[in-house]
């Protein structure tokens, strides 16, 4: 699905199967003006940014990476990328970019109080020194995100730079569709509908799929999305590290074994299954210069359904090798039928909210790894104008249904973990409870030893 010039200064393609699933599970929570799976994200600075100098760098940015500002057209079936007049692009800047002078509280509050929206947006809040990036799925992945705020921050450490002509020069750099860079068949057949039934069987086992206990489940409404987060010393992280390479496990196979441990207490039936989907990072899979950060916006990610007994998995060696086994598995199969297999799997994630909300198995957890950030996010941005350093960050979606959606990564040498939930289903208190819980589950099996700790 090429970009195609259909007029002057125009040009438009097909939106992909990943764009098409994630505007479905949009959809899907629509009616209470909630977008499930809404990504966001926020950095905040040591030192107090020049609004101008914020302006000049989103300018850059939407020219660097051009699909920030793409739109899709009035039947939903196409992306449209349009090259600015200076009327345009400041019309634009007005819409995406917002400074909130009079805001007291936090980024993570606003953003749980602030509606979705369809834009991808910035929001700069001076009282707290924070930026918050905000934007619907169908338009970028966590580790784009990632990859993205990275070059924002270097145009915004040489804010003394010009901003390029918008001539449609930038028009090269919008990413191709998923299907069109990785190759996939366009032409579905019926072995391919078939392999993509049989990836997906896992999930009809004759278990039942197992809930989470404490979810409200009297509640049908869903509220505002909020987060619970722990961190670990520079200390207690290496001694996990160490002792997961040790027992040959990967730092998120060991996580997430520790999740499922501590999620398995709160399951019912003991005797169902925990099912959930796990993510996989492939852009190392595409082309230059997609598999480098110009591909930041492109949706270059699959996920695979998880199954696991609750009746014989009871500790974490268990969780661990059946995680490990999971993770092992050639994508390369996949790969074969990826367009019905994505098309099934929309079936599942966006159906009917009514229908879903309070089936078996709605409220369980799913876990995303955001890898190593040092390898993606610099801490310090030293530029001709300016030097621009990191103080915090975090990144997460909102949540609209059942679901405890938790993510892990490790920044200077420091493993993270965090878990979003809906307001609706969860109280605060379990979910604080819940995340020390993992934590310690992590450090009891990898890292038992008196002198590390876990910060809350």
């Amino acid at each position: 699905m090429p970009w195609k010039h259909v007029s002057p200064n125009q040009y438009e393609r097909p939106f992909d199967a990943l764009e098409t699933l994630y505007r479905a599970v949009a959809d899907s929570t629509a009616q209470f003006n909630k977008h499930h799976y809404f990504i966001t994200s926020v950095i905040k600075l040591k030192h107090q940014p020049s609004v101008p100098a914020l302006q000049h760098a989103w300018a850059r940015l939407r020219h660097q990476h051009p699909k920030i500002a793409t739109v899709p057209n009035k039947t939903g079936t196409r992306l449209v990328y349009r090259v600015p007049s200076r009327q345009e692009l400041e019309s634009w800047m007005q819409t995406t970019f917002q400074v909130h002078f009079k805001v007291t509280s936090n980024a993570e509050v606003f953003d749980s109080r602030a509606p979705a929206s369809t834009h991808f947006m910035l929001h700069y809040i001076p009282h707290s020194r924070e930026l918050l990036f905000r934007s619907p799925q169908w338009r970028i992945d966590g580790i784009g995100m990632i990859l993205l705020q990275n070059c924002f921050l270097t145009f915004l450490s040489n804010a003394n730079s010009c901003v390029p002509d918008f001539d449609g020069s930038e028009v090269p750099r919008l990413p191709p569709g998923f299907e069109r860079e990785l190759g996939f068949a366009l032409k579905i057949t019926g072995r391919m509908q078939n392999a993509a039934k049989k990836e997906l069987s896992v999930f009809a086992n004759g278990l039942q799929p197992a809930s989470l206990r404490p979810s409200i489940m009297s509640v049908a409404t869903p509220g505002a999305s909020q987060r619970g987060s722990v961190s670990f010393t520079k200390l207690t992280s290496d001694k996990i590290f160490a002792e997961s390479k040790r027992r040959g496990l990967k730092v998120t196979t060991a996580v997430q074994a520790a999740l499922f441990l501590t999620a398995r207490q709160y399951m019912t039936p003991q005797d169902g299954a925990l099912m959930c989907f796990n993510t996989y990072n492939i852009r190392n899979r595409l082309h230059w210069p997609w598999n480098s950060p110009q591909g930041a916006t492109g949706l270059f990610h699959t996920g695979r359904p998880c199954s696991i007994d609750l009746s014989s998995h009871t500790d974490f060696a268990s969780f661990a090798s059946s995680l490990r086994a999971h993770y092992e598995q050639d994508l390369g199969p996949l790969f074969d039928f990826m367009i019905p297999y994505v098309q099934s799997v929309q079936e599942l994630l966006a159906a009917p909210y009514e229908l879903v909300i309070n089936s078996p198995g709605a409220a369980h957890v799913e876990m995303s790894s955001l890898g190593v950030m040092n390898d993606r996010l610099q801490r310090q941005f030293q530029g001709p104008s300016s030097t621009i350093e990191i103080e915090d960050w975090w990144l997460g979606v909102h949540v609209a249904n059942r679901i405890l959606q938790t993510f892990v990564w490790t920044w200077d040498g420091k493993l993270n973990l965090s878990c979003h939930y809906n307001d609706a289903f969860y109280k605060s208190d379990f979910v604080e409870q819940f995340c020390r819980q993992w934590a310690l589950t992590l450090k009891k099996e990898l890292a038992p030893y008196p002198d590390v700790s876990v910060v809350v």
